[in-house]
């Protein structure tokens, strides 16, 4: 096993897959049988090193567990491409609460892992107290997204990948521009590092070709008995505050929370603010999580 992570993680077999995941803070609670857990999804070309700035501040009163999607960071890339779509990702994310003995979980995602996480709503919602979703992709009109375009593509993406995974420099200035020009150098070797091997490219493409937002958008409108929080950077570069917002509308209930000076990376880029708000709404539903997670 080979741990890139700030926290150490552990390799866990999840339907036949190997997933990579960080599991930080208390099992058990005051008073309950469980802790309050939280599942946090990365996106696309992140891994779960995004959270880790927000699990530290979050570790105290839930336990945060921190997958790689399947294909992505450390996790397996399998060679089944049946794997790689966001209801396998979530079948599989579901199946990891099941080997972790968690009943129920407030499901936040960034990018794809707020697809994901809808999708996990769609196929098990009893098993999802909560969804937060930091500038998520929900429609199918929007992918791809002109920075993942060439990587949807034949032989396009291999030559656009082999690119990143030979010239460091390409990889970290692509990534910067599509999105987050600030991004520092040690954070993009943190998502470049996986993918320069060829099983890690590899996944990536998979990833990229299997993404459909169709089961998600789908579900928007009947997620009016699951507490929703979407968070959205006011400067994001890849899905603009408008459509943050039409995702809002479209959820009967949702809180809605535009993030001033903010842009698509807001867990690494703005951390405590995103803990803040994960914390406000956790507490929030508290009474309505299970005790027998």
């Amino acid at each position: 096993m080979h741990d890139r992570h700030p926290f150490v993680g552990t390799d866990l077999a999840v339907r036949g897959i190997r997933l990579h995941v960080v599991d930080r803070g208390p099992k058990k609670a005051r008073g309950k049988d469980a802790a309050p857990v939280v599942l946090l999804l990365h996106g696309i070309p992140t891994t779960g090193y995004l959270w880790h700035d927000v699990v530290r501040d979050l570790e105290s009163s839930y336990r945060c567990v921190v997958p790689d999607l399947v294909g992505l960071g450390d996790s397996e890339s399998p060679a089944d491409t049946a794997a790689y779509g966001p209801a396998q990702q979530a079948q599989t994310m579901l199946a990891l609460l099941d080997h972790l003995g968690v009943a129920s979980a407030t499901v936040v995602g960034h990018d794809i892992g707020g697809t994901i996480a809808v999708e996990m709503a769609r196929l098990e919602p009893e098993r999802v107290s909560g969804l937060a979703l930091l500038t998520p992709l929900l429609h199918s009109d929007l992918w791809p997204v002109r920075s993942a375009l060439p990587f949807t593509l034949p032989f396009v993406g291999e030559v656009t990948l082999a690119g990143l995974q030979r010239v460091p420099g390409i990889g970290q200035l692509t990534l910067r521009r599509a999105m987050d020009g600030a991004m520092p150098s040690a954070e993009a070797d943190q998502y470049l590092a996986p993918i320069r091997t060829a099983t890690g490219g590899a996944g990536l493409l998979r990833v990229f070709r299997a993404i459909d937002p169709a089961g998600a958008q789908a579900t928007l409108p009947l997620l009016g008995d699951i507490p929703t929080l979407l968070i959205w950077g006011e400067k994001d570069p890849i899905h603009p505050l408008s459509y943050g917002k039409l995702c809002a509308d479209e959820i009967p209930g949702a809180r809605w929370v535009p993030v001033s000076g903010g842009g698509h990376l807001l867990p690494t880029r703005m951390p405590q603010r995103v803990a803040e708000e994960l914390s406000a709404f956790l507490a929030e539903n508290a009474e309505a999580q299970p005790a027998d997670q």
